[in-house]
């Protein structure tokens, strides 16, 4: 009888997939800080307003995923005027924009507004009936929009306050359970027994510059202390929510300066992880979307001491997934 035949080769080991990179991508569209970046859905993303080398701005441009370009769109332009260290969030499809400061002739007035953009047009709804503020934290869950913290021509802030989409409303809920800051950073994320909550941490007051977390239960109308984040306190980042994670991107270290590395950081069921640094040197106050599974960076300073200040145009993305 003839021999069975011989067993095929065993296919090679396949390799780990390489490590994700951050990946350059079209320029900023225009120098600033403090402007609110986003994305409606996978092909289009907007950046408004914000702090330019010449002033504040109400500028607003539109980025085509498909070929990786921005255009100025003047149409839609931020109708509440020229705006810096303002604060925005995406919600049901909705994004949300408002407070900071503008000029005026009496010098800079502050503002408590809000309006909503559904990638047709901006709509003013309801004031906060909170003090008016700059670089308030705004986190969008469920149907409502959370917002406090800030600075104020009183101090800064440690009061809360939710903004219901539905009934065009306003509550004012429990302080913040910390120290009053401005320009703290806030995502949903699920915590240690997997239930997603809005967060808000780090950011900087008169006690100095964070690294706590702070996590608001909705339904309890309280506030918990969750794992601080395992680097020096930070101030004025970008910062997202995807999926379950919520992340904490660039941003100032406790001197208030750029630090060497661009950290990213993630947040999941209450633990900490380390993400691939962006490229370059940690950005004060950039801004950051997420657009078919990459989050995108964008703008912000370079502040360091006893060097020039740097308006970077470079910009980059991430895959998440």
């Amino acid at each position: 009888p003839s021999s069975p035949p011989p067993p095929p080769p065993s296919p090679p080991p396949t390799s780990p997939p390489p490590p994700a990179e951050w990946e350059r991508v079209a320029d900023t569209p225009y120098q600033a800080h403090h402007a609110f970046a986003f994305a409606l859905d996978d092909d289009t993303a907007y950046m408004v307003a914000g702090n330019t080398p010449s002033g504040v701005t109400d500028r607003m441009a539109r980025y085509d995923a498909r070929s990786d370009s921005w255009s100025d769109v003047p149409a839609l332009a931020f109708p509440g005027g020229p705006r810096g260290y303002a604060i925005g969030e995406v919600l049901q499809g909705v994004a949300y924009f408002g407070f900071g400061q503008s000029p005026s002739y009496r010098g800079w007035i502050m503002h408590r507004d809000l309006w909503a953009f559904n990638g047709q047009a901006w709509v003013r709804v309801r004031d906060c009936g909170c003090v008016e503020r700059y670089h308030p934290a705004m986190v969008g869950h469920g149907e409502h929009l959370y917002v406090g913290a800030g600075g104020s021509w009183y101090g800064d802030r440690n009061d809360f306050w939710a903004y219901n989409v539905r009934t065009d409303s306003w509550t004012e809920l429990a302080p913040l359970d910390g120290a009053t800051r401005h320009h703290p950073y806030q995502f949903r994320a699920t915590d240690a027994r997997g239930i997603l909550l809005p967060f808000v941490l780090f950011g900087h007051g008169p006690l100095g510059i964070f690294n706590d977390v702070n996590a608001f239960s909705p339904r309890e109308n309280k506030w918990a202390r969750a794992p601080s984040l395992p680097s020096q306190g930070r101030v004025a980042g970008t910062q997202f929510s995807h999926g379950g994670a919520g992340y904490a991107l660039s941003g100032e270290g406790k001197t208030h300066r750029s630090i060497s590395d661009g950290e990213f950081w993630r947040f999941e069921m209450g633990r900490w992880s380390q993400m691939p640094d962006h490229p370059g040197r940690s950005r004060w106050s950039p801004s950051s979307f997420v657009l078919g599974g990459y989050v995108y960076l964008h703008g912000g300073m370079v502040r360091q001491d006893n060097v020039r200040d740097l308006w970077p145009t470079d910009a980059y993305r991430f895959r998440l997934s």
